[in-house]
């Protein structure tokens, strides 16, 4: 099965009492405006995690895996090959399940080009920069117009340059933005090559897939 064609947006939906279990350290991201309906969402996992926590975060109907905090196409690999054992134990079709790759851009150049052809389930980049102020010691990742400063900015540009080499989308996690300036942040990212933006906030789908579908 090969992967669905990219679209426009992603929805991330953080875990809580109410929603889908998915195993401890697990969230899950809804990515129906992404997806073909039915198709269900993702979980992301940590690289390391195992093959029971994917068992029980890959619910009924699901998308697949999104690897967080994911460096190279090995992390990407040894998600794979766990794939296949949990598609053989349930006798589903192989590759059924899919794989993103969140990473904060960290991918000096060796690690980069380990995503071309590391997986037939991958499915795109996803640029989180979530983790970077905690990472850098940064006090802010943003300029006041509402560009990226140095280093965030070329983490960025890493991540989409990586993805394209791999011939794969590449999507960028919006901030909590709203309105014109996120639709602003949108047509930049556009401009730059992205495929989509992923968010955390319903609301935001919209503004991301008219940004991107408009022609």
């Amino acid at each position: 099965m090969s992967a669905p064609s990219p679209r426009h947006a992603l929805f991330l939906r953080a875990a809580n009492d109410d929603l889908p279990a998915g195993g401890a350290g697990t969230q899950v991201v809804e990515a129906q405006a992404l997806w073909p309906a039915g198709s269900g969402g993702f979980a992301l996992v940590t690289p390391d995690a195992g093959e029971s926590l994917l068992e029980s975060a890959l619910t009924d109907p699901a998308a697949g895996i999104a690897v967080g905090s994911c460096r190279g196409g090995a992390a990407v690999q040894r998600i794979d090959v766990l794939l296949s054992v949990v598609e053989a134990k349930r006798g589903l079709p192989q590759r059924r399940f899919h794989i993103l790759a969140f990473t904060d851009g960290i991918l000096p150049a060796p690690a980069a080009a380990t995503f071309r052809n590391c997986s037939a389930r991958l499915a795109g980049l996803v640029w989180d920069w979530r983790g970077l102020p905690a990472l850098l010691g940064a006090e802010r990742l943003q300029t006041d117009d509402g560009g990226w400063t140095e280093a965030p900015a070329q983490l960025r540009a890493a991540t989409l340059i990586a993805a394209r080499v791999a011939g794969l989308p590449a999507y960028a996690l919006a901030p909590a933005l709203s309105g014109a300036a996120l639709a602003d942040h949108c047509r930049r990212a556009r401009q730059d090559g992205f495929s989509g933006c992923a968010t955390t906030d319903p609301a935001a789908l919209p503004v991301i897939a008219g940004v991107f579908s408009a022609g």
